[in-house]
């Protein structure tokens, strides 16, 4: 099974209340309607420390553990298409990636 997939069935209660759309491969995005700043990096910082604390069993009976990384984006009022919105928050992503991953950051919005 597709890690997203037993993601999505592990936190199923979660995942349904923040509507995820898998974009490729391991990459989701979460559309967060009417939350601000604060809110939108407590529910990602949430889903990062659930999904680390809590390892999934293989078939053969291994114990995985594993960590994500996040990146958070804003529309903003010169976003004229979704392009720019998932670029900020891709590059957030990477950044957190790079500063030794298991983090969310947030995009700067300029």
């Amino acid at each position: 099974m597709k890690l997203s997939k037993h993601l999505l069935k592990k936190f199923k209660t979660l995942a349904l209340a923040i509507s995820p759309h898998a974009l490729v491969r391991e990459e989701f995005v979460l559309l967060l309607p009417n939350t601000d700043e604060q809110g939108a990096y407590e529910i990602a910082n949430q889903i990062r420390t659930d999904i680390e604390n809590t390892p999934i069993t293989t078939k053969e009976n291994k114990i995985i553990h594993f960590t994500i990384s996040g990146g958070i984006s804003f529309l903003s009022t010169n976003d004229n298409n979704i392009e720019k919105l998932l670029d900020r928050a891709d590059k957030a992503l990477y950044l957190a990636k790079k500063s030794g991953r298991n983090k969310i950051m947030m995009a700067n919005i300029n």
